[in-house]
């Protein structure tokens, strides 16, 4: 507040001697902003600047074990796993980050639970609670997706005829 008050009165703010770190210092913060203003190139840099970019900072023997499995050329599923491992250990900060630890957690699920296993066993618990909770609104999310996918196809195979397209096994125009 004394340094807004200063640069209002046009006097040069003073800087405290020793400072703390705010948080666009941080790695994650940094990545996140980066992902979120588009600039996937300066998010690249903090990513492979960071624990990503050295193979021996893999935190987990489940990851290690797939380092060993995994060729060169498709390194960036084991690239994946080792930011799933900082997500875990570190947290989640910003929205841009969130949405890349959900997805990556949804894509790599059973891997997730192994390394979650690993680096947080006091969580597992909560999110076993969480799955089983999500599931049955997951279900019927996905009949309902289902329902209208055949809906929307039918209307579109009945606009299809209705213009003079075929369908397989009849002539143009006729509904099977």
């Amino acid at each position: 507040m004394r340094n807004f008050m200063a640069a209002r009165m046009g006097k040069r703010p003073t800087r405290p001697e020793k400072r703390e770190k705010v948080a666009y210092e941080l790695p994650l913060y940094r990545l996140a902003m980066s992902l979120s203003q588009g600039d996937d190139e300066k998010a690249l840099e903090l990513l492979t600047a960071d624990d990503l970019s050295n193979y021996t900072n893999v935190q987990t023997r489940f990851v290690r074990t797939k380092i060993s499995g995994t060729s060169w050329s498709n390194r960036q599923y084991v690239d994946d796993l080792m930011l799933l491992e900082l997500f875990i250990s570190r947290g989640v900060q910003g929205c841009a980050s969130s949405l890349h630890y959900h997805q990556l957690k949804s894509q790599y699920s059973q891997e997730y639970e192994r390394i979650l296993h690993e680096l947080r066993p006091d969580r597992v618990a909560k999110e076993e609670r969480e799955r089983r909770a999500q599931e049955p609104e997951a279900r019927r999310f996905a009949r309902k997706l289902e329902a209208r996918r055949k809906r929307e196809e039918a209307e579109s195979r009945k606009s299809w005829v209705e213009m003079g397209g075929r369908l397989e096994g009849t002539k143009g125009g006729e509904v099977p």
